[in-house]
């Protein structure tokens, strides 16, 4: 099957471009859809995982969480109920959600950081 990959990346793919759309497009034979995690590499001819895709599911995730944190640390009233080395394992924490992308392997291999909140 023939599917039509924009140059530009303003959409992942198309089957059946326009007469005008196809200056713009690679065209590439292929025996499946790509999944929405891959990319159309024009210079292997392959579709491969794409950085950007993961690397958007990563900080997804990493503001999930973040949202969850903030909501502790930026109320007084919820933040003076913690001791102080409680405190300190919560900003660490933050940190090191903040510092997911600077991960050696981001971000196709992520750590982590352990919660500091008890289930």
């Amino acid at each position: 099957m023939k599917i039509y990959i924009p140059k530009n990346k303003t959409c992942d793919y198309i089957i059946e471009p326009t007469p005008e759309d196809l200056e713009s497009f690679y065209v590439a034979e292929v025996d499946r859809i790509p999944k929405p995690n891959e990319e159309y590499n024009p210079i292997s001819g392959k579709f491969e995982v794409s950085v950007t895709y993961e690397a958007s599911c990563i900080r997804k995730q990493r503001t999930k969480l973040l949202e969850e944190l903030d909501k502790v640390v930026s109320n007084p009233l919820r933040w003076n109920e913690f001791s102080e080395e409680s405190q300190k394992d919560l900003i660490n924490y933050r940190k090191e959600l903040l510092d997911i992308t600077d991960q050696e392997g981001f971000p196709f291999n992520v750590t982590w950081p352990d919660s500091p909140f008890k289930d």
